[in-house]
């Protein structure tokens, strides 16, 4: 699994300069496409890494973490 942070993405229309995470597998175990379903289950440390990525390039995400982690 790839996880980089860019503003390089198709789907751009409306703010091209905002920064999105794109993920990428290339043969990870976890990760399967049959079809038109895509099944990922992810490791601890892969959903980790999505969340401290996107907390550097969100907004609000990081704030919202830290709530959610403050309440439990």
């Amino acid at each position: 699994m790839k996880v980089e942070v860019t503003k390089d993405v198709d789907s751009h229309h409306t703010n091209p300069d905002y920064l999105t995470l794109r993920v990428s597998w290339s043969g990870d175990k976890n990760f399967r496409c049959l079809g038109a379903w895509h099944n990922w289950v992810p490791t601890d440390l892969e959903g980790f890494e999505f969340v401290v990525k996107l907390a550097a390039v969100s907004p609000t995400f990081r704030d919202m973490v830290i709530r959610w982690a403050v309440e439990q």
